[in-house]
């Protein structure tokens, strides 16, 4: 889910201006801050995961991923716009 925000960002052209560059870093310490919030989080361990807990936590889990997944793609999508202007 991450990596379409990552490829959002590196797919962009280059231009060779500092406020770009300073864009473009921004963007991609963004990106990692919320890989390692969204990492550091996440249950491991099969028994403790919202899907073997209870029918109404893991229907939960799955909606909220779904939430999650669209809201990814609406960073990577502000994060190209942040760069291409």
């Amino acid at each position: 889910m991450l990596g379409e925000s990552v490829l959002s960002i590196i797919l962009n052209p280059v231009e060779d201006d500092w406020i770009y560059y300073c864009s473009f870093f921004t963007a991609l310490v963004i990106a990692q801050v919320i890989q390692l919030t969204h990492y550091s989080s996440e249950e491991f361990d099969p028994s403790n995961h919202a899907l073997s807990r209870d029918v109404l936590a893991g229907r939960l889990w799955l909606e909220l991923m779904a939430v999650f997944s669209i809201a990814l793609n609406a960073l990577g999508a502000g994060l190209q716009l942040l760069l291409t202007r």
